[in-house]
């Protein structure tokens, strides 16, 4: 996002890729640490937001953990191909697994 983007008062989306092949840590014995990646959608306005998932280059499936909306769901209880449509409600926010 640039400087202009993250000024603009009308800005009440964010996505989050949160790649857990990049972690700059290393452990104790020098190796990478390597976790799962996630992808994060927030959605601060009021009506709901249809968020585009990225291309097959940051991952082919992803997996619902967790909705703000919908706590009782299951994680992996809905899954998404790359560039699927995700809806999220109005002030809420999804977190996804890649999985694939």
């Amino acid at each position: 996002m640039t400087q202009r983007n993250w000024r603009d008062g009308n800005a009440l989306t964010l996505g989050v890729f949160l790649n857990g092949s990049e972690i700059p840590t290393l452990t104790e014995r020098g190796a990478p640490v390597i976790d799962d990646t996630f992808l994060l959608l927030f959605n601060a306005w009021e009506g709901a937001v249809d968020f585009t998932l990225p291309a097959v280059s940051f991952g082919r499936r992803w997996e619902l953990e967790l909705s703000s909306t919908h706590p009782e769901a299951d994680a992996g209880s809905e899954t998404y191909r790359a560039r699927a449509v995700v809806p999220v409600e109005g002030r809420s926010l999804i977190l996804l697994r890649r999985v694939g």
